[in-house]
């Protein structure tokens, strides 16, 4: 029997070509985790780390199993043994990083372990419509979800707009079933936010953050630099709540080349500077100003909006400090609410205070605009 060596085109790529491309494919899975890593590191804590912070795990996880394929296939089909020593690194990298996904990261014991949601339960529903055609539907699509309070922001002035706002209207109680509204404020619009509640609102407060340089100009960040409203809602008689609840409301620049971290302590400085002017309803439920008081924003209970930074992000504790992401405390699977059809980033976040309990949080498709719409069921804790 021979032991010639295989001649030709063939064998020379199953020598060179296949072998590097074994070991090309293990390279770039473990590429793609050290980036990954890195963006973990560092987060969003610089300009240039937050690009790396942005990469879903999911994608990693995905491009570095495929890469354990592909060296795997080369490696089978080459006369050489590419990829022999980081081949097996890689899989077991991609092995833990699978299971912090899954456990860590999407929290899929809760679907097994987890309790259902109380009874007493108030839900919040949150949503950046942002849509770019007709929002035809879009207050069916919040009131299916049965919130006591829906927050609607950037809707846009089309023929769809009054039809949404007359829908988030019908939140608000009525005077012996004959439907006309109370005297008491539960719906507010200003600075591109609806709210409606079924509880009234007792006052509110907006403040603007100073502007932050933008590079794209196509983006609305450069003549937006985003708001921050706080609204006081009167639940007093919710039995599950039995105070005043704190809701601040926030709309923060989506601009991807404005440092993160640098957008947030704006918005924590503008909710420090608060001139003290809040509006409250007068006999009609018209706003009037009150006389300015002093210090910042009352503390919240809740702190829900669109951040425009995914969950994780370091940059967002400078607005809310120590307060408990309302997904790590009762969320579950690969939440994500932008953009609506492949939702890869959960940018549309919800922070609970030590006061609540954040019972249940869901991320639903409306079946329209940009953004998915967060729900978020509370209890005082």
């Amino acid at each position: 029997m021979s032991d010639q060596r295989p001649t030709g085109f063939i064998a020379w790529v199953r020598r060179r070509p296949l072998s590097w491309a074994s070991k090309l494919a293990a390279i770039a899975g473990l590429g793609a985790l050290a980036l990954w890593g890195a963006g973990r590191w560092f987060n969003d804590d610089h300009a240039w780390s937050q690009f790396l912070f942005w990469i879903p795990t999911l994608l990693v996880v995905v491009f570095a199993w495929t890469m354990v394929l592909v060296s795997s296939a080369c490696s089978r089909l080459s006369l050489r043994m590419g990829g022999v020593m980081l081949r097996p690194f890689l899989a077991l990298v991609c092995l833990g990083m699978t299971g912090w996904m899954l456990v860590g990261e999407w929290r899929t014991p809760r679907y097994v372990l987890a309790p259902g949601a109380r009874a007493t339960d108030l839900r919040v529903l949150h949503w950046n419509i942002s849509v770019a055609r007709g929002a035809r539907g879009a207050g069916d699509a919040v009131l299916a979800q049965s919130p006591d309070v829906a927050m609607v922001s950037n809707i846009r002035n089309d023929e769809f707009r009054q039809p949404l706002l007359d829908a988030l209207r019908t939140l608000a109680p009525s005077v012996d079933g004959d439907g006309a509204p109370k005297a008491d404020a539960y719906f507010l619009r200003r600075g591109g936010l609806a709210v409606a509640s079924r509880f009234p609102i007792r006052r509110w407060g907006l403040v603007g953050l100073d502007p932050v340089e933008s590079r794209l100009e196509e983006w609305r960040s450069g003549w937006d630099p985003g708001r921050v409203f706080f609204i006081e809602l009167d639940t007093t008689g919710e039995a599950s709540i039995g105070r005043p609840l704190i809701v601040w409301a926030l709309d923060l620049p989506s601009d991807p080349t404005m440092p993160r971290a640098r957008i947030m302590a704006n918005a924590s400085v503008a909710i420090g500077a608060w001139d003290g002017v809040s509006f409250v309803p007068d006999d009609v439920g018209r706003w009037v100003a009150t006389a300015p008081e002093a210090g910042a924003f009352p503390p919240p209970d809740l702190v829900i909006g669109d951040f425009n930074a995914p969950r994780g992000s370091r940059s967002v504790r400078a607005v809310v400090g120590g307060m408990t992401n309302a997904f790590d405390a009762a969320g579950r699977g690969p939440m994500g609410t932008w953009p609506r059809r492949t939702p890869l980033w959960h940018i549309d976040q919800a922070f609970v205070g030590e006061l609540v309990e954040a019972t249940r949080y869901r991320v639903v498709d409306p079946g329209l605009g940009e953004h998915r719409m967060q729900v978020i069921d509370l209890r005082a804790e």
